[in-house]
């Protein structure tokens, strides 16, 4: 079946030295409202690249799990939707002068 995960946490962790790789491995903290688990990004996930904490991940097809970390593949991962974003400055700037004009 598939599971509906909210994303609490969501780091690269491909490079200890915080330089940004060219192929990214992420580790996720993730929620099920009952429980916690981490998963790995065990090969590439297209759907996960730009994942925050706030979305909600869409875990399908039984993902291995290894001492307790779900490792992730394509196929495990079968949609992710956006929580809540931070505005961007120019937005926010956009916002402001509107309610100034009103």
């Amino acid at each position: 079946g598939e599971h509906k995960l909210l994303v609490l946490q969501a780091s690269d962790i491909s490079s200890p030295t915080g330089i940004v790789s060219r192929s990214p491995i992420l580790k996720l903290v993730l929620a099920s409202g009952e429980e916690r688990c981490t998963a790995l990004e065990y090969r590439p996930v297209r759907a996960l690249r730009g994942v925050q904490a706030g979305d909600t991940v869409v875990i399908g097809q039984e993902p291995v799990v290894r001492h307790g970390v779900m490792l992730l593949e394509q196929h495990n991962v079968l949609g992710v939707t956006n929580g809540p974003r931070e505005q961007q400055p120019q937005q926010e700037q956009q916002q402001q002068q509107q309610e100034q004009q009103q």
